[in-house]
């Protein structure tokens, strides 16, 4: 990498060390760096630490400053510099640093210039090194000599040496900060005129429908204590499938199911007469337990209904007929199909024999609330992805993933209304077929989404517009 000198005068060497990390800290946020971390306060290593999503997403620079005349002579700086060498060498290869040394001005600028310079001096460099090291311990040299020359030589070229006084650093930065579009003010001014453009409303009436409604619930709900102290020990005991919903607290049992219901199938774990309590008071006294209640009960009506879940994310997984994996149906309301799961098949028609990506799951997630004193439902269509339509995708593979969907032509209004609805009908809805299913919840009345009725209108997104973080990465190459 080729060595910058940012200015030729020479400046007093009483400028303290941290006076020169400011400038150079002033200089590297003029071209669009972050700094993360520094040696002042963290006391690690490296002086600072910066990331430049511009520049190089993911990947962290290391700042070693001197705001005095280096050689590379002087026993302290060469012992940092290949300290920094073994450092490098023992990260892995995806997730190295790169080296930024800033320096006040150097001396026999030749020397620089063969180990840093563009090209570098190979000879050199490997002389230096040879040279230099009775600086390091044994353990520490045969850590350095066991990666390839080639490997070593990479560090040399990769870091990037600025020569030049804080003052001409600030005045350089002041003049980048004029017209740099990467400056972390300018980049927060653009982002923040950008969210207001998107922010502002239309005034006119409006309803907005909303992602809840109301949930009439039993008046009355059912405790009983057990003889049990954890659920495993219920489960051990209980060799039924088809368990009713309950809560189980570590004593007792809570269910709005009835307690002949209760008793057909958890007759072994049950004692004593069960106590009806009022559903009202619960709510008024301790909706957050009524939450808890209420959510057992909803997870039991969306397993029944053939559901998975992962985490908090109920979905259902794609058809597998034979050796073939297709998509999932569901009917809606009118009759219509809509796709649940979709097999992302790179090649073949989904036997065995073909690659499977992954899998696209229209999902859902669902959760009692209380508003108002009163006990809602509330949905939310997700995004899903697994591996074979029952492993989930996690991390950064699946972040990935959801990037590519994250955008207008997805996240519509009434694509996100259309689908809240879809779910509402098919979970809540639509007639158990098994008796004991229905048995379980038809006490449960479900109304409609609630509806507020505004004055101001959110203006509608094109469909080929970014997100705000695409946004400022395209427009201000943030």
């Amino acid at each position: 990498m080729p060595i910058y000198a940012i200015g030729r005068e020479r400046e007093s060497l009483t400028y303290s060390g941290e006076a020169y990390k400011r400038a150079v800290r002033k200089y590297l946020e003029s071209l669009g760096y972050s700094q993360t971390t520094d040696s002042y306060i963290e006391g690690h290593f490296p002086d600072m630490v910066f990331v430049n999503s511009s520049v190089d997403p993911g990947r962290v620079f290391y700042v070693e400053t001197k705001a005095s005349t280096v050689s590379l002579s002087q026993r302290d700086v060469c012992k940092e510099i290949l300290n920094y060498l073994l450092q490098w060498l023992e990260t892995p290869r995806e997730t190295r640093f790169k080296l930024m040394i800033f320096v006040q001005e150097v001396s026999k600028r030749r020397e620089w210039d063969a180990i840093f310079g563009s090209p570098v001096d190979k000879i050199r460099i490997q002389e230096w090194i040879e040279k230099k090291k009775t600086l390091l311990s044994k353990d520490e040299w045969l850590a350095i000599i066991k990666h390839s020359k080639s490997d070593i030589l990479s560090f040399f070229q990769e870091t990037v040496v600025y020569i030049g006084p804080a003052y001409r650093l600030e005045i350089a930065a002041e003049e980048k900060l004029k017209t740099s579009a990467l400056s972390p003010t300018r980049r927060a001014k653009n982002l923040l005129s950008e969210s207001e453009r998107r922010n502002r409303l239309i005034e006119e009436k409006c309803s907005i429908v909303t992602n809840i409604f109301e949930v009439e619930l039993p008046a009355y709900y059912t405790k009983i204590r057990t003889n049990c102290r954890t659920i495993e020990e219920i489960w051990e005991k209980i060799h039924e499938i088809l368990l009713p919903p309950f809560k189980f607290d570590g004593k007792f049992i809570y269910s709005f199911c009835s307690y002949e219901e209760l008793q057909q199938l958890l007759s072994k774990v049950l004692l004593g007469e069960p106590e009806y309590l009022e559903t009202n008071q619960l709510l008024l006294q301790n909706p957050q337990e009524l939450n808890k209640l209420v959510n057992f009960h909803i997870d039991k009506l969306i397993r029944c209904r053939g559901l998975r879940k992962y985490k908090d994310i109920y979905f259902l997984p794609p058809d597998f007929k034979g050796n073939k994996i297709q998509d999932r149906m569901i009917k809606s309301r009118s009759g219509r199909e809509r796709r649940v799961a979709r097999p992302i098949i790179l090649d073949g028609d989904g036997s065995s024999d073909s690659k499977l990506y992954y899998v696209y799951h229209n999902g859902v997630k669902v959760s009692s609330k209380v508003f108002w004193n009163k006990s809602y439902i509330q949905i939310s269509p997700v995004r899903h992805f697994t591996t074979d339509g029952i492993t989930p995708i996690e991390g950064e593979n699946r972040d990935r993933l959801d990037r590519k969907y994250r955008t207008p032509i997805y996240n519509r209004s009434k694509n996100f209304l259309s689908w809240t609805k879809e779910w509402k009908y098919y979970l809540f809805e639509r007639p158990f077929k098994n008796p004991l299913f229905l048995s379980w919840f038809d006490k449960f009345k479900f109304g409609d989404f609630v509806s507020i009725d505004i004055i101001g209108v959110p203006k509608a997104l094109d469909k080929d517009q970014r997100i705000l973080a695409d946004y400022m990465e395209e427009e201000n190459g943030y």
